[in-house]
């Protein structure tokens, strides 16, 4: 038999073994035994289960020589059962983890009944438990038609160990996944298919900078494509207020609007402290670096970066210093047009629902300047680029919602800028912007983003749009806020 490796973390790689994830709930272990035959002689199978005896939806599978190991892992995609699973090497982690250390970003190490664990040894709960209720939502049929029970349905996992596996695993903990079957739906309108989803946290997420006053911690899938973001149980409140509406208008425009892409919305409890965790789709592209940003609120009141803010590697820009800068969106009268009823109509349906303070967010793409070598590392900075700013009004910075646009806009860019600068947004040949017959060649992997492209031939930009910060509603401290804001202007704008 192989021996043991250590790997650079202290951990013990198994050269023989593997780890699989994604397994259905249904899966024997004779039935994953008989499928991994198929690529060399396996010695066991193990499926993690619970207190109660069901499967976690994950598990181990170790074979007799470490080529057909090996053989599995650089196979790329398996699926088994018309799930794909993810595959990893298995290590064993020897040493205690620092459990509050990691509690303290919502993460802990990967659920295992014995010290044998995955290489994500700090993959987040969420991560763990949300992969079990999508391949559990997998097995439910997808209604034609939503009822109004569902909009008040949700799931919960419950773990209960007693001194088992405690230096790996918190020994209780509760997961909760609001409306699945609403948010299910919802991701399938904005094109995202439930097994993509998953895999794009197969990683550990990055943990984003602290965002200043909200408090707000920020997460983001390695691919740059979602988001996570610990929000209030108000928060959580307003959007479970609004949701059968929000539902119905993306339903009813095709996902053809501005408004936030909320994919969904789950709760973790550990050591009786709750978590709530808001799963969103990033405005800006996964794929093209963003070379400047902006946050326009239709004011100009206080509506200018802070000479803090401009000093930061990627600042965000608000309405004054759009204006200041001539800054404008060459997208053609067809574009502008379908754009501005967009808007128009985006703005109607917040209205309607008493919503307020919402912000434009807009970045934009530079192919020359990407060209030019002009890239940087994004992900640098805070999450805030407000937090110097004077508050605009009493409430403010007890406020998660005013820091929260920046903070957005700092974290949905790409952390690597792509090799060959692009010469259009996107292929999104479905949807309104046509690129035509006289664009340079697309890279080979087509942008997930939608993307305004620039009609201007001396100007090859693209342009990313999203309404953000759509959970403040015009209750009675707002209407405070805006007084003492007309008192301290003299003017309402």
């Amino acid at each position: 038999m192989n021996q043991l490796r250590a790997g650079d973390d202290g951990t013990i790689k198994i050269p023989y073994r593997i780890f699989v994830g994604g397994i259905a709930f249904n899966t024997t272990k004779e039935e994953l035994k008989d499928f991994f035959s198929n690529y060399g002689a396996v010695r066991d199978t193990k499926i993690i289960k619970d207190c109660d005896g069901l499967s976690k939806g994950y598990g181990f599978v170790t074979f007799y020589r470490e080529e057909d190991a090996q053989k599995v892992m650089n196979m790329g995609t398996i699926f088994f059962k018309e799930k794909r699973l993810n595959i990893s090497e298995a290590f064993r982690k020897p040493q205690l983890v620092n459990q509050q250390a990691a509690m303290d970003l919502v993460t802990v190490p990967m659920a295992a009944p014995t010290t044998w664990t995955s290489p994500s040894s700090a993959a987040p709960v969420y991560y763990t438990a949300m992969n079990q209720q999508i391949n559990e939502l997998s097995h439910v049929n997808n209604p034609a038609m939503l009822m109004p029970d569902d909009f008040k349905a949700f799931t919960k996992l419950r773990v209960d160990n007693h001194l088992f596996n405690k230096e790996n695993f918190p020994s209780h903990f509760k997961f909760k996944e609001y409306c699945p079957l609403v948010f299910r739906q919802l991701r399938e309108r904005f094109g995202i298919d439930d097994s993509h989803y998953a895999a794009s946290f197969q990683s550990p997420p990055l943990v984003m900078p602290s965002p200043g006053r909200s408090g707000a911690k920020f997460f983001i899938s390695k691919d740059k494509r979602f988001y996570v973001k610990t929000i209030e149980g108000e928060d959580i409140e307003r959007l479970h207020n609004i949701l059968p509406q929000y539902h119905h208008y993306i339903v009813e425009k095709h996902a053809k609007t501005l408004l936030p892409q909320y994919l969904a919305v789950y709760r973790i409890t550990v050591d009786n402290k709750e978590t709530y965790l808001l799963v969103m789709k990033s405005v800006f592209s996964s794929k093209f670096k963003i070379h400047k940003k902006y946050d326009l609120k239709g004011s100009t009141v206080d509506r200018q970066a802070s000479i803090k803010e401009k000093t930061r590697e990627n600042p965000t820009f608000k309405d004054n210093d759009f204006t200041k800068d001539n800054a404008k969106l060459r997208i053609g009268d067809e574009v502008k047009k379908d754009l501005l009823q967009r808007v128009k109509d985006d703005v109607e349906f917040l209205t309607s629902l008493n919503i307020m303070d919402y912000s434009l967010l807009v970045g934009i793409h530079d192919a020359d300047l990407a060209e030019a070598g002009n890239d940087v590392d994004d992900f640098l900075g805070g999450v805030d680029s407000n937090e110097d700013s004077e508050p605009e009004s009493p409430r403010e910075a007890d406020s998660p919602q005013e820091s929260d646009s920046p903070g957005e806009a700092e974290m949905l860019y790409s952390e690597t800028p792509p090799t060959t600068p692009p010469a259009n947004c996107n292929d999104h040949r479905e949807r309104n912007v046509s690129l035509g017959s006289t664009d340079l060649d697309m890279r080979e992997e087509e942008d997930d983003t939608e993307g305004f492209q620039s009609v201007d031939e001396d100007r090859r930009q693209c342009y990313y749009l999203g309404i953000i910060d759509v959970l403040t509603f015009y209750g009675a401290g707002k209407k405070a806020a805006h007084a003492a804001k007309t008192v301290k202007h003299g003017v309402s704008k």
